[in-house]
């Protein structure tokens, strides 16, 4: 490899990977102390994702990228962190913002939708709006599910240490077979739900589902795009995925400083912060 694609490396190894897998496990142990429904799911996301993290650089780092159940712990992990991380941020929109399960808010499309199913025997435009996600996930499913496999590798030196760079086969099937068949399985499950509880926005089960199927499709997706736009180098490929989940919890951190006033009041203040890690 190149001086630019061993520092890409590196770099990805010893301080991305490292720095996201930190605020990850701290995110996740202020969040799991909430007393907040979706902070606290949020949290559990986190700590998964963080689970999968440890898996993914003990093996890099002691099993030479060669054991296929870390690989797959760390596959799995990002599948349900993010549909957990999905589920949160919806159970924070209806908590706070739109208020679709509770029965004595007023839903905040009501002035869009001019009837609501809690009032009236009308059907609920967001649980229509729901139910046109889960078809397109099931249509957007197809693209993994039609993609080739690659079968590129090589062996090279990053600075000096040998590496072999290879997508496994096993994984490939995991990723761009398994995961979106478990993707529409869950979707197919959440329409169904909804299908037969007309009278509920939509129903807990439905999101438990439908959640489920869009973290199992974006962690395809996303690996077999990487995979497929990095066939030749996949350096890239793990320095982007590192680089992208880095990105993802400095999101989730961003957004939680923003928004501290409400969902984290403990962390409005000098003063409490103090008395949190005193």
């Amino acid at each position: 490899m190149s001086s630019g694609e061993q520092a890409a490396a590196a770099l990805a190894l010893l301080w991305i990977k490292p720095t996201y897998m930190v605020l990850s496990g701290l995110v996740s142990i202020v969040l799991l102390r909430s007393k907040s429904t979706d902070l606290r799911i949020l949290g559990w996301g986190l700590l998964i994702f963080l689970i999968g993290e440890i898996f993914c650089a003990i093996n890099y780092l002691f099993l030479e990228d060669n054991s296929y159940f870390a690989e797959y712990m760390h596959s799995y992990s990002m599948a349900l962190a993010f549909g957990l991380a999905a589920y949160a941020l919806l159970e924070g929109l209806d908590m706070r913002v739109l208020h679709l399960s509770q029965a004595d808010k007023h839903c905040s499309m009501l002035p869009v939708c001019g009837d609501c199913a809690k009032y009236r025997d009308v059907r609920c435009g967001l649980r229509r709006m729901a139910q046109l996600v889960g078809i397109t996930l099931i249509v957007l499913a197809m693209i993994p599910l039609l993609s080739p496999f690659n079968l590129t590798s090589n062996n090279t030196q990053i600075f000096g240490f040998n590496h072999y760079y290879v997508r496994p086969l096993v994984h490939q099937w995991f990723e761009a077979r398994y995961s979106p068949s478990v993707a529409i399985l869950l979707t197919l499950s959440a329409l169904l739900v909804m299908q037969y509880t007309p009278r509920t926005a939509i129903h807990p089960l439905a999101r438990l589902f439908l959640c489920g199927g869009v973290g199992f499709l974006g962690f395809s997706i996303f690996r077999v795009m990487l995979g497929m736009v990095f066939a030749e180098a996949l350096v890239w490929a793990i320095f982007w995925e590192e680089l992208t989940e880095l990105m993802f919890i400095g999101a989730v951190i961003f957004i939680l400083w923003i928004f501290r006033s409400s969902l984290l009041p403990e962390f409005n203040s000098a003063e409490a912060l103090r008395r949190i890690f005193s």
